[in-house]
């Protein structure tokens, strides 16, 4: 017997009668924080890294500057550091929670996982340097770091801090039929999230067509609440809901997902309608 049945009884009820299930989540272990603690100088703090911090340093305010993107790192990181800073925050996530991992253990507070801005950005630009790579190319200038490029990078943090995986695969499924990626994918993402393995993954549309990102579950759940988009980023998938559609019997989905330091939600079956090489996941395994 699947959890229907047992799973909505006693879960969070919204109005109109919805029941949802929190199938799976990751465990930052620190009080009052869903993935990470970024320490922001006046006192507040964010939920992983924001591109939008490199603004202030880049040398150029013009959006989509190629003279710019080729030369001045701090623009690259503000116009197309999507795919560094998932990366990044996925590797601080992975340190904070395997105890042989010295790499980022002199950085955070350990009683409250925090970490100041600024240590948090030299930490991002001492991965784009020589990790996460994306190079001053028309290419790169376009599409930012690749799903390879960013495996890669992945790789080479496993393999240095040996946590006990040793794999990351991007678009693990991308040549099997679409309904084939979907459920593979959603299994991969459970059981990631079940080892407290962050999802990394993009969304990209070549016709500009936004993902709906939902500020609330609620309103993930009933389509009709607040919410913004992006066609082309890379997001992590920090927590797995679903419900019973009463009218077909199956369950829906809906990610919890980190973006920009803040939480949105995303509907799996609008995310999956758009599955391929470019819009995935990055499977650590």
């Amino acid at each position: 017997m699947d959890e229907v049945g047992l799973l909505y009884r006693n879960d969070m009820e919204f109005e109109g009668g919805w029941t949802v299930k929190q199938v799976a989540q990751l465990d930052s272990g620190f009080d009052g924080v869903d993935y990470l603690r970024i320490q922001k100088a006046d006192g507040s703090w964010a939920n992983g890294g924001n591109q939008s911090w490199w603004k202030e340093k880049a040398n150029s305010q013009k959006e989509k500057n190629y003279a710019d993107h080729k030369s001045d790192v701090n623009y690259r990181l503000w116009i197309e550091g999507c795919g560094v800073i998932a990366g990044s925050n996925a590797e601080i996530y992975l340190s904070q929670h395997n105890d042989d991992i010295v790499s980022s253990s002199d950085f955070y507070d350990k009683s409250s996982g925090s970490i100041e801005k600024e240590v948090y950005m030299d930490y991002v630009m001492s991965r784009f340097s020589s990790i996460y790579k994306i190079s001053g190319s028309l290419l790169s200038y376009i599409s930012g770091l690749r799903g390879d490029q960013l495996a890669r990078g992945m790789r080479n943090y496993l393999s240095t801090n040996k946590i006990g995986y040793s794999h990351a695969q991007w678009a693990p499924h991308c040549f099997r039929k679409k309904a084939q990626q979907k459920k593979l994918i959603l299994k991969d993402i459970r059981e990631m999230l079940e080892n407290n393995i962050p999802v990394v993954f993009n969304y990209y549309r070549m016709d500009k067509k936004n993902i709906t990102m939902y500020y609330d579950l609620e309103g993930a759940v009933q389509r009709d609440g607040n919410h913004t988009g992006t066609d082309a980023h890379y997001m992590t998938i920090i927590g797995l809901y679903k419900y019973l559609n009463e009218t077909s019997l199956d369950d829906q989905y809906i990610l919890k997902v980190e973006s920009w330091g803040q939480i949105f939600y995303i509907r799996y079956d609008e995310y999956a309608m758009n599955l391929n090489y470019f819009s995935s996941i990055l499977k650590i395994y």
